[in-house]
């Protein structure tokens, strides 16, 4: 049995490594998001959604970002929302170091509240609202 699995296992290392490459070039690109689920404050749904919807959804158009997609969860005691978000570079997103979407996305916060400090003051106050969060990574499998 081990040498058939053995066999077997070289046969399938030799078929992937003879594929043309002009079959890997056809692979359908990945897709990366961020899904992340929020549950609010009881009574602090209405504040939260106009933070997000009047506040932070204009300044992705501002900063020529893809607007997430807020779901409202329907059928859930843990979660009120999910909020998915395409990341643009994929993997190299999640680089916190010099991250070029979240610099745009933050010069337009700041200057749709008018100074850092008033932007800084809107993210703490849409802290306050939310009990939890949880934030998943995934990514497309062609």
């Amino acid at each position: 049995m081990k040498l058939f699995v053995t066999a077997a296992l070289a046969a399938a290392s030799l078929a992937m490594v003879s594929a043309p490459v002009a079959a890997q070039e056809e692979e359908e690109p990945r897709t990366t998001w961020t899904v992340t689920a929020i549950e609010v404050n009881d009574g602090a749904g209405g504040r939260w959604e106009e933070i997000i919807m009047e506040h932070l959804m204009p300044a992705f158009d501002d900063a020529g970002l893809d607007r997430p997609q807020l779901h409202w969860v329907m059928a859930s005691n843990d979660w009120d929302y999910v909020i998915i978000q395409s990341l643009p570079r994929g993997m190299g997103t999640f680089d916190t170091h010099a991250n070029p979407e979240r610099m745009a996305l933050w010069e337009a916060v700041v200057a749709r509240e008018g100074s850092e400090e008033a932007a800084r003051a809107m993210f703490d106050e849409l802290d306050s609202l939310e009990a939890k969060a949880t934030t998943l990574w995934t990514h497309s499998h062609p």
